[in-house]
């Protein structure tokens, strides 16, 4: 997987009323190819490639009444090791 710089996004998906229609517009829009649907367990969500790098998912709304968006993930900060409270004395900072 490739590295994302701290706050980048990294990651999209959008719900959508209808998933082929949807694969067909953005297929049409940016070029995208898409996997097969995975199933139920994963929520029949479908993967969008571009040059053959997986740049996001297309998923069914779950429930009609939702608007359909557009999610973004971005990269998280770096966590910052706390010392165990188990620690010696000198390696609790």
């Amino acid at each position: 997987m490739a590295a994302f710089a701290e706050g980048a996004p990294c990651w999209v998906d959008a719900s959508l009323p209808d998933v082929e229609a949807g694969k067909r517009f953005y297929g049409e829009l940016f070029g995208w190819t898409f996997a097969d649907s995975a199933g139920a367990e994963y929520g029949h969500y479908t993967q969008a490639y571009s040059r053959g790098r997986n740049v996001a998912a297309l998923a069914p709304k779950p429930d009609g009444r939702m608007p359909t968006v557009w999610g973004s993930t971005s990269t998280p900060p770096t966590p910052t090791p706390v010392p165990s409270a188990s620690a010696p004395p000198a390696a609790r900072w």
